[in-house]
């Protein structure tokens, strides 16, 4: 089965995956039923670890889900124990020079292509389906690969770090980057908002697939309309939005007594 969407990108179509910092495999099953392209598990800032990792990757492939981790560290020890879980891409933060990402791509896939450890485990069925060669050349093609741009350094190398091949998406961390430009927290402070946007369209010029973050539905239409394909969404915000929506559309008869506590 080829990797959904790796294909929906490749088309130019555009990806949605709610992010989840913590293991639920639930959440992650209700975020295949409701439609949703993959579901993005964040070992960056969360606490999902490879052991867990490999439970949620087992609740979204019932509901053909693909999954696509968050590690905190470009290091092919700690990638590797993600990908053998059987997720469909690893995206890795603050990729600054050119080595960064030649060493992420040789991360992720197997000889020739790249340098990934090989063993024959969960992502290739436990050896009890297809053959391994025949498993090392669809994982080649399948896995997806995310850099992020998000440091002065990555924007001030950005052309070098484009001349890697083997990178799928390009992908602005508007978070970061205002930390990086000064203004922490301050995602439409004007420079932060005018380099997030600069900094996609030289990625689009170039032909690159672009992602971000959104963290609500006017964020992302605003993205799209630059030309974004890729989006991670704040589970936690979609939840807080419903719970917000909730809460002001229940009317409660003034002539009901308060009960302490609700």
């Amino acid at each position: 089965m080829s990797n959904s969407v790796r294909d929906m990108l490749q088309k130019g179509a555009p990806a949605f995956g709610p992010s989840f910092g913590f293991g639920c495999a639930t959440l992650v099953e209700l975020v295949g039923l409701l439609g949703f392209d993959f579901a993005y598990l964040d070992a960056e800032h969360g606490t999902i670890s490879p052991r867990e990792c490999e439970d949620l990757v087992r609740a979204a492939d019932a509901r053909n889900l693909p999954t696509i981790v968050r590690v905190g560290t470009s290091d092919p020890q700690v990638m590797l124990r993600y990908l053998d879980t059987g997720i469909a891409g690893i995206q890795l933060p603050h990729m600054r020079v050119r080595e960064d990402a030649e060493r992420a791509v040789r991360a992720v896939r197997f000889h020739p292509s790249g340098e990934r450890g090989l063993a024959g485990g969960r992502w290739a069925d436990f050896g009890l389906r297809d053959p391994l060669p025949q498993n090392v050349e669809r994982a080649n093609e399948d896995v997806l690969l995310i850099s992020q741009i998000e440091d002065r350094e990555a924007l001030d190398n950005l052309d070098e770090l484009l001349a890697v091949e083997g990178v799928d998406v390009w992908f602005v961390g508007p978070s970061d980057l205002s930390q990086a430009l000064g203004y922490p927290g301050q995602q439409n402070q004007p420079l932060v908002r005018d380099t997030v946007a600069r900094t996609i369209k030289r990625l689009r010029d170039q032909g690159k697939v672009v992602g971000t973050a959104g963290s609500n539905a006017e964020q992302v239409n605003y993205y799209l309309g630059l030309g974004v394909q890729y989006f991670t969404v704040s589970a936690n915000q979609l939840f807080i939005g419903g719970a917000r929506t909730f809460q002001a559309n229940v009317k409660v008869p003034t002539n009901m007594e308060s009960v302490e506590g609700t």
